[in-house]
């Protein structure tokens, strides 16, 4: 199962990757596994101790998207 759970990423990764750049595919990846990270722990996912969100999170996360942004560039 688990390797089947990979070929839509890795689909993704051979359609998407060339065309955005691998820099900003895989910042874009990393920012939205951080972004869900905070939104399972607000919730307090799989038995966990809720971490409701804050504005240092917030400002962490306006920080992860403005990489992406400045990775990306003007091209």
């Amino acid at each position: 199962m688990t390797g089947l759970a990979a070929i839509p990423y890795l689909l993704t990764a051979s359609l998407v990757g060339p065309r955005l750049g691998l820099a900003v595919f895989f910042a874009s990846i990393v920012s939205g596994q951080l972004i869900g990270s905070v939104v399972l722990d607000h919730i307090g996912a799989f038995g966990t101790t809720v971490r409701p969100i804050s504005l240092a999170r917030l400002m962490g996360i306006g920080a992860l998207l403005l990489g992406v942004v400045l990775v990306r560039g003007t091209d």
